[in-house]
């Protein structure tokens, strides 16, 4: 993984991209380690690369839900924002009480222009964690 990670920091992503499929080609199953090349994608903004990964692995683990929320945010890097907010919406399906999901999915919506969605979303936040900075101030935004 140091050699990836060298060649990315040295402008090859071509390379690391090619020896991180050696990698998880030899070790399919092997979720740490696939968590650790998604982490130094994200790192060297290789979104997707590390968007292929992510989805790889939900096939492989559909309940985890760490993996569908960060599969949501590489999506929203790629401003694949409707993606992106399928992603945070079974997060929140699954988990009622991800402070995260839920504060992405207000965020979505109110770039969408659906402020009632919004304002619902927030509120779950607002009920959860009542002094959330980032509802605070969305929801003044709004």
């Amino acid at each position: 993984l140091d050699l990836c990670q060298e060649l990315l920091q040295a402008g090859e992503p071509r390379y690391a991209r090619q020896l991180f499929s050696q990698i998880i080609s030899k070790q399919p199953k092997n979720t740490q380690m696939a968590e650790k090349i998604v982490d130094i994608c994200m790192e060297s903004k290789e979104y997707a690369f590390a968007l292929k990964l992510l989805k790889r692995m939900i096939s492989d683990f559909p309940s985890n839900m760490d993996l569908l929320f960060q599969t949501g945010l590489v999506c929203e890097l790629l401003e694949d924002h409707d993606s992106a907010l399928e992603h945070f919406l079974s997060v929140d399906q699954n988990e009622y009480n991800h402070v995260a999901a839920k504060l992405k999915i207000a965020t979505l919506y109110f770039k969408k222009d659906k402020i009632l969605q919004a304002d619902n979303y927030l509120n779950s936040v607002l009920k959860i964690d009542p002094e959330n900075a980032e509802a605070l101030a969305l929801r003044r935004l709004m």
